[in-house]
């Protein structure tokens, strides 16, 4: 598991300073970076010229609004991990209470960038991914 702390940005809200839905999405893409280049494969990810990993499938579900000047504990760990994809989960907790905020998902397809078919996801991502 990957974990940080992110303090939420008043321009990532409404103006009743409760985070806007869309954003969650930014903030578990910045996280997924960060944990890409935790395991060393943030290039091959993002600046592989065979394959692209593009997400076919989100979810999130809040159990407590995400609001501005507040810091959160973000985790983040594999879920799944098939041939063609992996599943990237995310609990976002209160930093000072630990109370759970939101769990979502990225589901992740590996395909190639010149047929835009579904392939088999490269042995050394799969590997760092079985790591979390």
């Amino acid at each position: 598991m990957f974990e940080y702390t992110k303090e939420i940005q008043f321009s990532d809200c409404d103006p009743a300073g409760i985070m806007f839905y869309g954003r969650l999405f930014y903030l578990m893409h910045d996280g997924y970076e960060l944990l890409l280049k935790k395991l060393g494969i943030w290039k091959e990810v993002f600046q592989n010229e065979k394959y692209a990993f593009p997400i076919k499938h989100t979810d999130a579900d809040y159990s407590m609004p995400l609001r501005a000047g507040q810091e959160y504990t973000i985790q983040i760990r594999t879920a799944a991990q098939s041939q063609y994809s992996y599943t990237i989960a995310y609990q976002i907790f209160t930093k000072d209470e630990g109370l759970l905020c939101v769990t979502a998902n990225t589901v992740h397809v590996c395909i190639d960038k010149a047929r835009f078919k579904k392939e088999t996801v490269p042995g050394e991502l799969a590997a760092a991914f079985i790591k979390l």
